[in-house]
């Protein structure tokens, strides 16, 4: 029935919505494998398909039966419809910016979708000309399943295989929707063009996580509100402007000073225009498909079966001719209604004594009335109320259920940062009670002294100095992860050395490596350059060195690599004790240590590898921690490469 099928329409838009929530990678993983599964049949039925074309078919020239379009027209009509193939590529744009290496690899697929839509539409093509006659081509509905039955190889299992064909395209089809159409409003929104909640992104998953809920909740009311011919219709259309002033946007984007891409269309304006017009003539033939409302109205009057009439009369109100539409007429209903028609004195309205709605046109010495029973429309009325009382209990639950599980998941953040919210407090205060207690320890002894003098008790001067230094470095610390978490700092944009950053540190660290007994070595790649702060990444190198050189142990080795490339790759490699693998996971977590013990024995905190993380993430990289017992432990740092450097 058509309530199940919305029912499983439903299903599948949570369930891709769940998918694409969840992860970037996983939900581009399935349109590759998807994509994959719609090409291969198509693949096929060309391979196998040119072992049985018909010679005599193919090289045939006879003309279409009946055609009256031909030529140039002929030419525009196929060149348009093949355009909607190419259609998916814009999606790959409004992703660009979670592509990898975007410079390289947006050219290299947009290259070769065109280069596999081409070959497969001049395969198709080929093998349908050597299969099907023209006429064959024209009468059928579902040429391509006509052409499969053609091949003897297929033969009568062809509607099943293209039905499933078909199925795998609606799957991909409404999974990439799901993928970018949130990207576009989590754009507009970070632009300040759309509702500043779109621009949320989940803390987790890093995805657009709001645009992609509000728009699958969407979607599952539009299942329920309006029939797939209505939405075909509606999203064609939407979808076919869109195209048309996006390509108009590249007339406005040339005029612009600091529009300057990477790569330019080839042939200048010629293509944009080219494109332009065949997206017009698509949105021509939706407005045909789907014309003006009177039309509409005219259609829908003749095939619900609407009682209506049509009457022509003069300035005085005499009936010269009236037609019916699914009624049955008499002279003195038709009279009646002209006359209380004309008395009303208006356009149009409604004659609730004669249960009609009228409309009155002028034309010339002559009116035009039309009048359409309203027993219909009330009936209507009540049945998709009822229809949609029906809807709403039947949808309710579910709504409900949805409501709660997503409510849930959502809250599941919030409530892990405010689980770690608190024990970062707790860590916090824990911290900062010891050296305030050493500090007044200090302080009883001095007063208990009072006589002394300050050269006689410097050594607990000293160490109330030392104490209150330590102390100072902690708030420091903390205040810096504070305003990370509250988004005051800038992302930096002030191009860095990195190289220098790195060799600077390892000269720094050699001393302590050598009364250490360490072995330092440095493998650093010259000329790396990154976007971002010099203090702050001279602070991740002293980090990642000095814990290295912390926990490397006596007659250990610590190595420090950078490399280019597409990204600045830095790694901090030491051969001390593996961390346990049950501790790794919260290696960036704030006042943790693998042994608490041997931490404060150390003199750290715990905070290092928490600020080392926050500086990554506000240079746009990533950071990681590996330990095993034959490798030791490493730290990579992967930061986008400055362009150039």
């Amino acid at each position: 029935s058509p309530f199940v099928l919305r029912c499983i329409a439903v299903v599948a838009v949570i369930f891709f919505m769940f998918m694409h929530l969840r992860s970037v990678e996983g939900g581009g993983a399935f349109q590759t494998i998807i994509t994959a599964f719609k090409i291969l049949p198509f693949v096929l039925i060309i391979g196998v398909g040119l072992f049985f074309i018909n010679g005599e078919i193919f090289m045939s020239s006879t003309p279409l039966t009946g055609a009256s379009v031909g030529g140039f027209a002929a030419l525009v009509a196929g060149v348009s419809a093949t355009t909607w193939s190419y259609d998916g590529m814009a999606a790959a744009c409004y992703m660009s910016g979670e592509i990898k290496e975007p410079e390289k690899n947006m050219p290299r697929g947009l290259v070769l979708t065109a280069i596999v839509v081409l070959a497969l539409y001049a395969g198709l093509t080929i093998v349908a000309s050597g299969l099907l006659t023209i006429d064959e081509l024209a009468a059928s509905d579902a040429p391509i399943a006509l052409m499969a039955s053609k091949i003897p190889v297929i033969g009568g299992p062809a509607p099943t295989v293209v039905a499933i064909m078909a199925i795998i395209v609606v799957i991909g089809s409404l999974s990439s929707c799901i993928m970018y159409q949130p990207r576009i409003e989590y754009a507009m929104a970070k632009d300040n063009l759309f509702f500043k909640a779109f621009g949320q992104v989940h803390p987790k998953y890093q995805t657009p996580a709001f645009s992609i809920v509000v728009q699958c909740a969407v979607a599952i009311v539009l299942i329920f509100a309006t029939s797939l011919a209505d939405l075909l219709g509606y999203f064609t259309l939407v979808a076919l402007v869109k195209n048309f002033l996006t390509f108009g946007t590249i007339f406005v984007l040339r005029k612009k000073a600091h529009y300057k891409p990477t790569y330019r269309i080839p042939g200048g304006l010629i293509m944009p225009c080219i494109a332009m017009f065949m997206t017009a003539t698509l949105i021509w033939g939706q407005f045909i498909y789907a014309p003006i409302a009177g039309l509409v109205c005219a259609l829908l009057a003749l095939g619900t079966g609407l009682p209506a009439f049509y009457a022509v009369a003069d300035r005085w109100g005499r009936v010269g001719l009236a037609l019916g539409f699914n009624a049955v007429l008499d002279e003195e209903t038709v009279v009646r209604a002209v006359e209380e028609a004309l008395a009303a004195g208006r356009e149009s309205g409604r004659l609730e004594g004669l249960g009609l709605r009228f409309l009155i046109r002028s034309g010339g010495n002559r009116l035009e009335l039309a009048f359409a029973g309203m027993d219909w429309e009330r009936g209507a009325v009540r049945r998709q109320a009822l229809a949609a009382a029906l809807i709403l209990a039947a949808a309710l639950p579910g709504f409900f259920a949805v409501s709660v599980l997503l409510s849930r998941w959502l809250v599941r953040p919030v409530e892990e940062s405010w689980r770690r919210q608190q024990q970062f407090v707790a860590d916090a205060s824990h911290e900062l009670k010891t050296p305030l207690t050493v500090l007044l320890a200090d302080a009883d002894i001095l007063l208990g002294h009072p006589d002394d003098t300050i050269r006689s008790q410097s050594r607990w001067v000293e160490h109330l100095r030392d104490e209150g230094l330590r102390m100072k470095g902690l708030v420091e610390d903390l205040l810096f992860l504070a305003r990370g978490d509250a988004g005051d700092r800038e992302r930096p944009r002030g191009r860095v050395e990195l190289s220098q950053v790195c060799e600077g540190c390892v000269m720094s660290f050699e001393p302590l490596a050598f009364e250490a007994g360490l072995v330092l070595e440095s493998s650093v790649a010259p000329g790396v350059g990154v976007t971002g702060d010099g203090e702050e990444l001279r602070r991740l190198c002293a980090i990642l060195l000095d814990n290295a050189c912390k926990y490397c142990g006596p007659g250990g080795t610590v190595r420090v690599t950078l490399e280019g490339g597409g990204e600045a790759a830095l790694t901090v490699h030491n051969t001390g004790e593996p961390i346990p693998a049950e501790d790794q996971a919260h290696l960036f977590e704030r006042f943790y240590r693998a042994d608490a013990a041997r931490g404060r024995e150390k003199g750290g905190y715990g905070l290092g590898l928490s600020i080392a993380a926050a500086i990554v993430e506000r240079h746009g990289g990533k950071i990681a921690g590996r330990s095993t017992a034959g490798e030791g432990t490493a730290f990579p740092v992967t930061l986008p490469q400055e362009k150039g450097g």
